[in-house]
């Protein structure tokens, strides 16, 4: 292998692992999002179903009354 073959080879594996990381840093925020507006039976049924068919503002309600 060349130097420029083992750089390239090097720079695809960093991509990958920094892949990996952002998935797995990400992905609890995703979670968040996609349950905030859910009710709790909701969110034991499928927690990261995207099209949910009864949205909720109870949990937002509940912690910021008017």
């Amino acid at each position: 292998m060349t130097m420029q073959t083992r750089r390239r080879v090097g720079q695809i594996a960093l991509f990958m692992v920094t892949i990996v990381v952002a998935i797995l840093f990400f992905f609890p925020i995703f979670f968040n999002l996609m349950s905030a507006f859910k009710s709790n039976a909701g969110i034991m049924k499928d927690a990261i179903e995207r099209r949910n068919t009864s949205w909720t503002r109870f949990m937002f309600v509940y912690f910021w009354p008017e």
